[in-house]
């Protein structure tokens, strides 16, 4: 059986004309089209729905928004200045209230964390916050909890006395 015969005796054949073909199949792949940051399409998206005229699908926008949270922050803010529609500016102002209230809660939380490093970081955070995190400091400073307690009187002080 010489080298040439059966299937093995094919492949140089086999190679030689998908080599040959190489060069149009790589000119004629379609080029991909531009990245587009999918968030930030949805953030449009459901900013635009903000508007829609069935309250589900407004309060569903609005909820995918507040989980979305600090990606969406920029877009809201943009829109409760720009947006045409008065009715999207005014719940795009909710929106981010909520937002900004949940991120205020979610370093709250942090201020009794395990790691010494992520309580540092929570009150970092809640002093550059400043004034709008007062309300949920002061329910902080009443905590059962020592860390939390003394952390949030502490933020207090420097809050109020800027």
């Amino acid at each position: 059986m010489s080298r040439h015969d059966g299937p093995r005796g094919q492949l140089p054949a086999i190679a030689a004309v998908c080599l040959a073909w190489l060069p149009a199949a790589i000119t004629a792949a379609p080029t991909p089209p531009p990245k587009v940051d999918a968030t930030e399409a949805r953030i449009t998206r459901l900013i635009e729905q903000l508007g829609d005229k069935r309250a589900p699908a407004r309060d569903a926008a609005a909820g995918e928004l507040e989980k979305i949270g600090d990606k969406a922050v920029k877009a809201l803010t943009r829109t409760m200045s720009k947006h045409k529609d008065t009715d999207v500016r005014d719940r795009a102002r909710r929106v981010l209230g909520r937002i900004k209230a949940l991120r205020i809660n979610a370093f709250i939380e942090q201020l009794c964390a395990d790691e010494f490093q992520q309580r540092v970081d929570a009150e970092e955070e809640l002093e550059k916050i400043g004034r709008p995190a007062v309300e949920a400091l002061e329910k902080a400073s009443r905590s059962t909890d020592f860390e939390m307690r003394l952390r949030a009187r502490r933020l207090l002080s420097a809050i109020k006395s800027k």
